[in-house]
């Protein structure tokens, strides 16, 4: 047989044999589900705390508002695609909670911070207390306790 011939044959059975799984499908393990946590930060509504050093009821929808451009190219300020929403009305948990079950998320991390004394408290303690009421939670959740605040 004539190398020429047998050439397409040979590159055919080394196709067909790289193919071939090199386990059975009753062997293979099941892949694992990875769970997908987002962190929230619950800056968004005005904080008492914030008052002596800005003025009152001011928020972090302020930073993003009065954002510059730095460099050519960095557009500022950004506006969020919801617009600046009050986080301390539970609709907005409510709407925040099944885009994140939508796309994927499974908990929100809540980070619980405390470093002189209770900061940012009211927003922490109010979007997780409104995260607990929301209503058919698709999405779980977890608290962060940052060994750096703790006294």
């Amino acid at each position: 047989m004539k190398i020429a011939s047998f050439l397409p044959f040979l590159v055919v059975s080394t196709l067909a044999m790289s193919t071939l799984p090199t386990q059975s499908a009753a062997a293979a393990p099941k892949p694992r589900k990875v769970e997908v946590g987002a962190y929230y930060f619950p800056g968004y509504h005005s904080e008492p705390r914030m008052d002596s050093y800005h003025p009152k009821d001011w928020n972090e929808w302020q930073l993003m508002k009065e954002a510059k451009p730095r460099y050519p190219g960095h557009y500022q300020p950004k506006i969020p695609l919801w617009g600046y929403e009050d986080e301390s009305d539970i609709k907005v948990m409510e709407k925040k909670i099944a885009a994140a079950a939508d796309h994927g998320v499974d908990a929100f991390i809540f980070d619980w911070y405390d470093y002189d004394g209770p900061f940012l408290e009211k927003p922490l303690n109010e979007a997780f207390q409104q995260f607990t009421q929301v209503v058919n939670r698709e999405v779980g959740f977890a608290v962060d306790l940052p060994v750096v605040g703790l006294r």
